[in-house]
């Protein structure tokens, strides 16, 4: 889990996009991020339509990044299957081109996991993706608990480690949310120690590993007829500082019946 896939994810999380919703929707979703980094400064932006429903989340968009040296251009897609009393499965695809330093490569990130009941109040996930981001490659295996209590307060613990390949990785988040009622909060933090540094910067010749801490807290509220969720990180890449901000609108798509 590199440091940029990191605040994605919890973004994504506390915007709503990735967790299913009691009634059918449609909605479009515009996100940027900025990061503030000695020779890696720079930042991203993303389009997802997503629908949700009782039991299925569906996603399609895509994204652009620059940072540093490094620019890549990103296709996604992903589908999760939700049975709150049951097996749920979930998958993803990334990919496009990208270069660094005007080296050119191909992105390349592909997930599946599956997630069961544990126990009355506690959710636990296991998760394989597979990373090939020149020169680096291979598979990192995610484990996650999560439980959701009735007073809205959640708490998730996740580990991931690289397992074959190039790819040198290891993991590990803490996040706690807030979710009874509007203003939505999040809070947490996130260590990893990962050669997959094309977000922090790096040569494309450079696949030393690298140790990121970060501490991150953000906040989602409705504003018109839209959702707006604005997340905070800062923490050390390796002795560098690195902040980030970062930004998404989740707009409702009115039905056509």
């Amino acid at each position: 889990m590199s440091a940029r896939t990191a605040s994605a994810a919890l973004v994504c999380s506390l915007a709503g996009v990735c967790a299913a919703e009691t009634a059918p929707s449609e909605a479009v979703s515009a996100g940027v991020n900025a990061q503030r980094m000695p020779s890696a400064g720079g930042g991203s932006a993303s389009v997802d339509w997503v629908q949700v429903s009782e039991r299925r989340v569906v996603t399609a968009g895509a994204s652009v990044a620059n940072v540093g040296a490094s620019q890549w251009t990103l296709i996604k897609g992903s589908l999760a299957r939700n049975r709150e009393k049951g097996l749920s499965w979930f998958g993803g695809l990334d990919v496009g081109p990208g270069s660094n330093g005007g080296e050119r490569f191909t992105f390349f990130k592909a997930g599946f996991g599956v997630s069961a009941p544990l126990g009355a109040r506690w959710r636990v996930s296991a998760e394989g993706t597979h990373v090939d981001v020149e020169p680096v490659t291979g598979d990192v295996v995610t484990l996650a608990g999560e439980t959701n209590r009735a007073s809205g307060l959640g708490l998730r613990l996740q580990t991931s480690s690289s397992v074959s390949g190039t790819l040198d990785e290891r993991g590990y988040v803490v996040r706690l949310d807030y979710r009874a009622k509007a203003p939505y909060l999040m809070g947490g933090f996130a260590t990893t120690r990962t050669n997959n540094r094309l977000s922090l910067g790096a040569s494309a010749t450079d696949s030393s590993a690298l140790r990121v801490h970060q501490a991150f807290v953000g906040v989602s509220f409705p504003l018109r007829r839209t959702a707006l969720t604005v997340a905070f990180e800062h923490g050390k890449a390796g002795t560098a500082r690195r902040t980030g901000v970062s930004v998404v609108v989740k707009v409702p798509l009115e039905s056509t019946d």
